[in-house]
């Protein structure tokens, strides 16, 4: 059954880890998704051997990582967080982390255990997308509004020119020429 259990965990696309609940999440084990999806071998990462797994935290993201997963282990629930990683060629991605403290028979923490997956590689740019549809959108509101400014006083200028033409008819008609 252990042959199997490591097939899955070393043939499914996700990062599957085990680390230590210190400052850099020591690594004690990763599989070897954590190549694919950040250049890196895995032997880089156990026991923080050449890098940190938490160096690859984008640094807006890394105490929104810390809180979320404190948070969680001081109610020993799991954890369900969003965040952006850096890859060794720069790009960053969006992923999906799940997490779970393990605790001994004594309540001490003893690891964290958990999973990554790649939600997706082009957040930014949807989110870019969004934002390029949102300025559109108010350039579309302000483009209506002007529109609406202009042509109120235009239709009182035409409302006032038919106005007069009805009035100078009628004057005709009641004065002589």
């Amino acid at each position: 059954m252990t042959s199997v259990f490591e097939s899955l965990i070393q043939n499914i696309p996700a990062i599957f880890y085990r680390c230590k609940c210190d400052e850099s999440w020591t690594l004690l084990f990763i599989n070897k998704a954590i190549q694919d999806f950040t250049g890196y071998p895995p032997s880089d990462y156990i026991q923080n051997n050449k890098r940190t797994f938490s160096s690859l935290t984008h640094p807006e993201d890394i105490n929104y990582l810390d809180s979320s997963i404190q948070n969680a282990l001081k109610q020993k629930i799991p954890w369900k967080i969003e965040y952006r990683m850096i890859t060794k060629g720069g790009r960053v991605k969006w992923v999906s982390e799940t997490g779970v403290g393990i605790f001994s028979e004594t309540n001490e923490l003893l690891y964290l255990e958990g999973f990554l997956m790649v939600i997706s590689e082009s957040r930014g740019e949807a989110q870019e997308q969004l934002k390029q549809a949102q300025r559109f959108e108010a350039v579309g509101q302000l483009a209506a509004g002007i529109a609406h400014e202009i042509n109120t006083p235009a239709q009182f200028v035409g409302d006032n020119i038919q106005f007069l033409k009805g009035a100078h008819q009628d004057f005709k008609i009641i004065l002589p020429a």
